[in-house]
């Protein structure tokens, strides 16, 4: 994270968070999450010749209990896009009459106080929370929002359907790639352990070859012919370079009466 002086300069140092719009809309999937909630991103003013933009996000209570409220959300990551969105007031009126609560969700940097319209308020996102900084006001008395509009309701739920046609299609291609993937990972540890066992094969039958013993197998006569290796092995420690001497005069000795046995024998 980046510290910038606070524009407002009530504050002395804010920081200003490395934070993404998608970092945002997963907060408020978290945050508007189903039973009670149901949100929804990108979403038209109305279908077909009725679109003329479309909000960041649009949530729903589902709670009667609640009120069924509808909630409209302009997500903003940077001070420049949230001064442009100033600029162009018309763009979220289009959306502000049809829900009953307006909010601008963006990090502490983007905007000041002062800057927040009347009719907005502010959650002021990190990259790990969403929190309630300026309360929305509510956009209509009780019963005078009742009557939705139809054509909003038509847009919300053409984005539904197309939007779950889009997660199942998007759900089967990561399935797909994550298949893809494994099986991937597992032909490449197949041919790591083919080559392995190649590789094992042929020190088998070199170290047969030069020990003039039968291919080893992992079975009796194999555990014998280690054993043979393991007593050739220590014999051949015991003997050392340094008792050669001693050695070889032992054979000479020996060598020399199986000669005078031969003799006597005859």
């Amino acid at each position: 994270m980046i510290w910038t002086i606070d524009p407002d300069g009530d504050i002395g140092l804010t920081k200003k968070y490395d934070i993404t719009a998608k970092t945002i809309r997963d907060l408020l999937v978290y945050r508007y999450a189903p039973p009670q909630w149901c949100i929804q991103f990108e979403v038209a003013n109305g279908p077909g010749g009725y679109y003329f933009g479309s909000a960041d996000a649009i949530a729903m209570n589902m709670w009667p209990s609640r009120g069924l409220t509808l909630h409209g959300f302009e997500i903003k990551v940077s001070r420049s896009d949230w001064l442009n969105e100033l600029k162009k007031p018309e763009k979220s009126e289009r959306f502000i009459k049809h829900v009953d609560y307006w909010w601008l969700v963006a990090p502490p940097h983007v905007a000041l106080d002062s800057e927040i319209p009347p009719t907005w308020g502010w959650i002021k996102a990190t990259p790990k929370r969403l929190r309630i900084h300026k309360d929305a006001p509510a956009l209509f008395e009780d019963g005078d929002n009742e009557s939705v509009n139809r054509v909003f309701v038509a847009a919300l739920i053409r984005h539904r359907t197309a939007k779950s046609t889009a997660f199942r299609e998007a759900v089967d291609r990561e399935v797909k790639e994550k298949i893809a993937i494994e099986k991937g990972l597992f032909d490449d540890q197949i041919k790591s352990l083919r080559r392995r066992n190649q590789q094992l094969e042929e020190y088998q039958k070199q170290l047969s070859e030069a020990l003039g013993l039968s291919q080893f197998s992992y079975n009796l006569d194999g555990l014998r012919d280690a054993e043979r290796i393991k007593a050739a092995k220590r014999f051949l420690t015991s003997v050392g370079a340094y008792n050669l001497p001693n050695l070889e005069s032992t054979a000479q000795t020996i060598l020399d009466r199986v000669r005078d046995l031969r003799a006597a024998l005859k």
